[in-house]
């Protein structure tokens, strides 16, 4: 959530857990690191109501939300495996993973979009990596209206790469403190 609300002009979160004291207090300690409004739902379908941005982390390994829920013209991060049901797998215009080949081949499958490459259901070719498409080898959102998906299945590599260039530029700028 932090991610987004860096890169995007969020203005409000709806956050959605079963346990309703983990959604709420994840609101209050996120609101004022976030700076934006942070508002417990009481069901996913209420959390993703009129969402333009979507991002899922759980460990259940069961759809989050239904397809039928979503606005158009929606982009969802899913983090764990199985949040996303087959219909909203198969309506998404664009999907970019970390790594495309894991998606495709990891072991245990990743979920539903392994069983649906492997019956036909799913085109593999419909999934970019996200490097391909921030170097523009490959298109990313080309409209408003397209859903469009982020699949992260959790590389520790792009981890490593990001840690690297943050301590790098942390050191530059004379910032933070080594406690080892």
């Amino acid at each position: 959530v932090a991610a987004v609300c860096a890169v995007r002009p969020i203005k409000q979160v709806r956050v959605y857990s079963p346990t309703r004291e983990h959604r709420v207090a994840f609101c209050r300690e996120m609101e004022p690191v976030l700076g934006v409004e942070m508002i417990p739902a009481d069901s996913p379908q209420e959390a993703v109501k009129g969402a333009e941005v979507i991002v899922t982390v759980t460990n259940h390994g069961e759809p989050v939300f239904s397809s039928a829920w979503l606005e158009t013209g929606v982009h969802i991060n899913s983090i764990g495996r199985g949040e996303l049901d087959t219909d909203t797998l198969a309506k998404a215009n664009r999907i970019a993973a970390e790594l495309r080949e894991q998606i495709l081949h990891d072991n245990p499958p990743w979920e539903p979009a392994a069983t649906m490459v492997a019956t036909g259901a799913l085109n593999p070719d419909k999934i970019d990596s996200l490097a391909e498409i921030v170097a523009g080898a490959k298109p990313g959102r080309q409209g408003r209206d397209e859903l469009t998906l982020f699949l992260s299945a959790g590389s520790g590599v792009w981890d490593v790469a990001l840690g690297a260039w943050v301590l790098k530029r942390a050191k530059e700028k004379g910032l933070g403190k080594e406690i080892f």
